[in-house]
């Protein structure tokens, strides 16, 4: 008989997409992982979605742990596969099931922080759309995180307010802000 040291958690979702995460070194953690993702039940994208521990299997795909670090939760959220996107369970829903939510929310805070840091530091001198889409990046996630309920009112205030004085910092001193209505200006024509 093998002995099983390492565990994993296969999440099978109504369309029979599934997602496994492993390797898990201790059953507590593999209980509290499924005991997290049935929980989240009463959302509808989660309804139907069953979980279950098996042994892990290193010929099969899975997903890793994630470690509450914020550098590393900031390079996997536009990740396909595993970022804030991503089929059920997403980043946000794998870290408060590992982590808790608040710790997760702190992470997701200082995460976002990261980004716009390692953004400013690696694009100082970036073109206005750069500003303009790592803007729209982070409203997105923001509303997203929101609407989802894992984010209050205050907090999106806050990280909008942040995301905004970022943006801001990185036009361009004495150029207008570009107009993006549509409209043409009128001329100003001397006569």
């Amino acid at each position: 008989m093998t002995d099983v040291t390492e565990l994993a958690v296969h999440v099978v979702r109504p369309d029979s997409g599934a997602t496994r995460i492993g390797p898990i070194p201790a059953k507590a953690t593999a209980d509290d992982l499924v005991e997290s993702f049935r929980s989240f039940s009463t959302r509808l994208e989660r309804q139907g979605v069953t979980c279950a521990i098996a042994a892990y299997d290193p010929d099969q795909e899975h997903l890793p742990l994630l470690p509450a670090e914020p550098a590393r939760i900031a390079a996997l959220i536009d990740h396909p596969v595993q970022g804030l996107d991503a089929p059920y369970p997403n980043l946000w829903d794998r870290l408060v099931a590992q982590h808790g939510l608040g710790t997760t929310d702190r992470v997701w805070r200082a995460a976002m922080a990261y980004r716009c840091t390692d953004d400013e530091a690696t694009t100082l001198h970036a073109p206005q759309s750069s500003a303009d889409t790592r803007f729209d990046s982070g409203l997105r996630l923001t509303l997203s995180a929101l609407a989802r309920g894992d984010q209050d009112v205050e907090t999106a205030m806050r990280d909008i307010r942040r995301l905004a004085a970022t943006w801001a910092a990185h036009q361009p001193t004495g150029s207008p802000v570009a107009d993006t209505s549509g409209s043409i200006p009128e001329a100003n024509v001397q006569g």
